[in-house]
């Protein structure tokens, strides 16, 4: 039985309707999360399962009882919320957590005692006896935590909690909250349109996308076989073609892109390559970072554009010419003309090593590309 559920939920603005999902659930201890591009939803159904807003249609369960309009603030006392924007009292840091605990019916000695604890283990202890509005935002964010946690809520909801704060703050705030996290057990529902903060705490993850969801799995089976292109698109995956679905054989299906052959292994339990036969229109994704590549002068001469379509392949291997070279940081992006652009992600000490006109060949596993629903 799920701790907190949303069944049949839509929410509309206007004529419009901008969340519609049929079911939600949180496990008890686990930490679930809602990820997608700006306008999909996410806070929203975060509104909605916290109790702060009410559907147009459908509802919410807590713990197997549905809940009706007289026992919403009974119940969102057992919950606990940490918005984008760090919303605390006009008082001491001490006094933004105190507060909470005496409305709530704890006593002010219990109160300090646990505003304490919390405190210290976000590491705001020290600003204790500050004002709240002279916090940085990464310090504001550490209270407004603390707070949540010192709640001792059935439910924490994070929407979008490190979106204003700077890369290093971010990560380290993440490690701490991942411990925290996994040390305390809170069920947690957690908002963000970042997959690499989601990959790192949650172990379930919803994808949303103009307020359908489009895909619920583990986050790392949502970056490696997002459900369709927009999906994948969001998650970083840099090259997306058309094809054709040519021949299929037991542990492998061959396609054609514009030319170019691929042999895409299947990963057995994933639907749309269950459902993909011979003369599809599909469409195929690979990340940049699955491409190995090597001069082509390097490769025996009798290599060919596509790849060799027998039952021991292992890799594809395609031959073009560099097109593009463009520098981010520590991971450059090379764009490769080989009939297609292929996209690769190039760490940054080889791309002295070569230039725009050089012949390449590229190889990738068959394991790496993946077919998306068209």
């Amino acid at each position: 039985m799920y701790i907190i559920e949303g069944q049949d939920i839509s929410v509309r603005a206007g004529k419009s309707c901008i969340l519609e999902v049929k079911r939600v659930g949180l496990e008890e201890g686990k930490v679930f999360s809602v990820i997608g591009p700006n306008g999909s939803g996410k806070s929203t159904l975060l509104r909605v399962m916290a109790l702060l807003q009410n559907p147009d249609d459908g509802c919410v369960y807590f713990r197997g009882e549905r809940v009706l309009p007289r026992d919403r603030i009974r119940i969102r006392r057992r919950m606990a919320v940490v918005f984008q924007e760090p919303l605390l009292l006009d008082a001491t840091v001490e006094e933004n957590i105190v507060t909470g605990l005496r409305i709530r019916g704890v006593d002010a000695a219990s109160a300090r005692r646990r505003a304490g604890f919390w405190l210290e283990r976000f590491k705001v202890a020290h600003l204790s006896d500050r004002w709240a509005r002279a916090l940085s935002g990464g310090e504001a964010q550490r209270v407004s935590l603390a707070r949540a946690f010192a709640l001792e809520p059935e439910v924490l909801f994070l929407d979008e909690p490190f979106a204003n704060l700077d890369a290093p703050t971010r990560e380290a705030l993440l490690l701490e909250l991942s411990d925290v996290l996994h040390s305390t057990g809170v069920t947690t529902f957690f908002v963000s349109h970042d997959f690499k903060e989601v990959a790192f705490l949650a172990d379930r993850t919803m994808a949303l996308m103009e307020g359908l969801p489009v895909q619920e799995a583990p986050p790392q089976r949502i970056l490696d076989y997002p459900a369709c292109e927009k999906l994948a698109r969001f998650v970083g995956i840099e090259n997306i073609w058309p094809a054709k679905i040519l021949e299929e054989r037991l542990e492998t299906l061959i396609a054609d892109i514009k030319g170019l052959t691929m042999v895409v292994k299947k990963a057995g339990d994933y639907e749309y390559e269950r459902c993909s036969s011979v003369g599809d229109e599909v469409k195929i994704a690979l990340r940049g970072d699955k491409i190995n590549f090597i001069p082509l002068d390097a490769c025996s001469n009798n290599l060919e554009i596509g790849c060799c379509q027998d039952d021991s392949i292992k890799q594809n291997c395609w031959n073009g010419r560099v097109k593009s070279l463009f520098a981010f940081g520590n991971v450059s992006r090379m764009t490769v003309d080989c009939g297609i652009d292929v996209n690769i992600s190039v760490p940054a000490q080889f791309m002295n090593a070569f230039k725009i006109g050089d012949n390449i060949s590229l190889y990738f596993s068959i394991d790496s590309p993946i077919i998306l629903k068209k």
